[in-house]
């Protein structure tokens, strides 16, 4: 544990730092996150939609290894529908919208926001 003289909290508890009890706990809690938002650096990409329908700017802000992508819009989705995820360069994936919903934060009202979640079908090349 590093030196916590520096902490000026440190001396409001009596906090036993070598207690193997505490390490043990420290240890089994130090890889849980409790919030996943900050995991991710989102990017903006190019959503289109294959009946035709214009190009969109959405921002990814979520992406996992079994297919699931989750983007930001100012336009809802249609579940069942097919969308084309353009990120740029030769980046493009086929994928099907699951679910599309407004967005429900503080941060999104006074403003159109949908989240709209897309589970890949597959890579798309140009």
């Amino acid at each position: 544990m590093p030196d916590r003289s520096d902490d000026p909290t440190a001396r409001l508890v009596d906090v036993n730092w070598d207690d193997p009890r505490l390490r043990e706990l420290l240890a089994a809690t130090a890889q849980l996150h409790i919030e996943h938002r900050g995991d991710f650096a989102p990017r903006a990409v190019v959503l289109r939609a294959t009946d035709g329908d214009a190009a969109r700017h959405a921002l990814l802000v979520a992406e996992s290894n079994d297919g699931t992508r989750t983007l930001l819009t100012d336009v809802a989705h249609e579940r069942g529908a097919a969308v084309l995820i353009d990120r740029g360069g030769e980046q493009r994936e086929l994928a099907e919208v699951v679910d599309c919903r407004h967005g429900l934060r503080h941060d999104d009202s006074g403003r159109t926001v949908h989240i709209v979640v897309l589970r890949r079908l597959r890579t798309a090349v140009r």
